[in-house]
C-alpha cells in the first residue's frame, strides 16, 4: 500500500555558483576557448544563443544542467538526479566533466515551484571571476 502523505523537509543541494569556483580551484575545468563557443552560437543563429545575456560578451563558460531518472524498487518508484556539466570539456568520460547537484525521490518533485526556480536561476547564472578567456 502506497502512502501518499506529503512530507516537507529540507534537503541538501549543491548550488552551481558554489560548485564552479571549487572545480576551477581544483583544476577540474580545463582551459578552453570560450569565445569560440559564443561566436559559433552567434554565427549559427541558434535561438537560445541569441537570447542568452552572455552572447555579447562571449566571456562566460557555458555549463549544462541535466536530469535523469531511474527506477529503484519493485513499486516502480524513481530517483531523479540533476547534474551540472562542463559542456566544453575535452574529457570523453562523463564522470570527469559532470557533477551531481541533487537527487529527488521521484519525478513529480520536478514540477514544484522550488525546482523550477532552481533550474531557471542556474540556466542564466553568471559566476563572477570565472570568465577567463583564452586567446
Amino acid at each position: 500500500m502506497r502512502d501518499d502523505r506529503v512530507v516537507v523537509r529540507k534537503m541538501p543541494v549543491v548550488l552551481p555558483h558554489e560548485l564552479v569556483p571549487e572545480l576551477a580551484k581544483k583544476g577540474l575545468l580545463p582551459d578552453v576557448n570560450i569565445r569560440e563557443f559564443w561566436e559559433h552560437a552567434e554565427a549559427t543563429g541558434v535561438e537560445w544563443g541569441q537570447a542568452h545575456p552572455a552572447i555579447g560578451r562571449k566571456a562566460h563558460r557555458p555549463m549544462g544542467l541535466y536530469g535523469d531518472d531511474a527506477q529503484y524498487n519493485q513499486q516502480a518508484e524513481k530517483l531523479v538526479i540533476v547534474t551540472l556539466s562542463d559542456i566544453l570539456s575535452p574529457e570523453t568520460h562523463s564522470m570527469s566533466s559532470r557533477w551531481p547537484l541533487f537527487v529527488l525521490r521521484d519525478a513529480t518533485c520536478l514540477h514544484t515551484p522550488q525546482i523550477k526556480l532552481y533550474v531557471m536561476a542556474s540556466c542564466w547564472l553568471e559566476i563572477p571571476g570565472y570568465t577567463k578567456l583564452r586567446h
